[in-house]
């Protein structure tokens, strides 16, 4: 195992050292500095996890990529592992927090990395998520807009907020139906709206063009901290992993 001088530390916390940089087999990685031995799945099909004792007595914990592939979706790993412990003052505490969130992590490779959203699922979060960003942050703000989106969590309307919901249906811009799944989702116990987003196909060439990723990539542009993490657990809760194959649809 490489020594954490041929890693680069990033500047996330002063007390948990944390370092980036590429594992004795060349394979993007991170490494970090624990003060005891811990509990994880020590490999899963896209992530090589290997802890070993130093010796100074701390425990050296690498966690490297195996499929370049995800390159983007690491990346994602390793910025939400770093502001999961920036300004954490207790070193104890901050290594609980990492530990943590880097199993909720390798959950989520395992779950969503192998898979990509069916059309009528990828359609449905571009609704929504076109929604968050041209409506609800806008309007609410980044943290009232992420905590509102109670869909991914099994609630039956899309967003709560303010005595009030929406439900978002996405459409075919050359269809005149949207489907509900079930009455609860426009059941009128308060004031709410129905929010059609109509689409059409279009490529990566057309200024006008979206996809999941150029969204994703601008909500999580407007978040910080706990906001990202909590965007981040929603969409891990219906599937979905920011990867390449996403910007295929327009």
């Amino acid at each position: 195992m490489k020594e954490e001088n041929e890693y680069k530390r990033l500047a996330s916390s002063s007390l948990f050292a944390l370092y980036k940089g590429l594992d004795d087999e060349g394979r993007h990685s991170i490494l970090a500095k624990l003060n005891s031995n811990t509990k994880i799945q020590k490999k899963t099909k896209f992530l090589d996890s290997r802890i070993a004792k130093r010796q100074d007595g701390k425990w050296a914990l690498t966690i490297s990529l195996t499929d370049d592939n995800l390159l983007g979706v690491f990346s994602k790993l390793i910025d939400d592992l770093e502001s999961t412990i920036e300004g954490v003052t207790n070193e104890i505490v901050a290594e609980r927090y990492f530990i943590q969130r880097y199993k909720d992590w390798q959950l989520l490779f395992e779950r969503a990395a192998n898979e990509i959203l069916d059309i009528p699922h990828l359609l449905g979060l571009f609704g929504e998520l076109t929604f968050i960003n041209t409506f609800m942050i806008p309007k609410f703000g980044a943290t009232e807009a992420i905590n509102s989106w109670v869909g991914p969590n099994g609630a039956d309307k899309d967003f709560f907020i303010e005595n009030t919901w929406f439900e978002v249906k996405t459409k075919s811009i050359n269809k005149n139906t949207i489907h509900v799944n079930n009455t609860n989702q426009l059941t009128p116990d308060d004031p709410g709206f129905l929010i059609v987003v109509n689409y059409e196909k279009s490529t990566s060439s057309t200024s006008r063009s979206s996809n999941l990723i150029k969204l994703y990539n601008e909500i999580i542009g407007a978040l910080d901290g706990e906001e990202k993490h909590n965007f981040v657990a929603k969409l891990a809760n219906i599937g979905f992993v920011p990867q390449k194959d996403y910007e295929n649809f327009n």
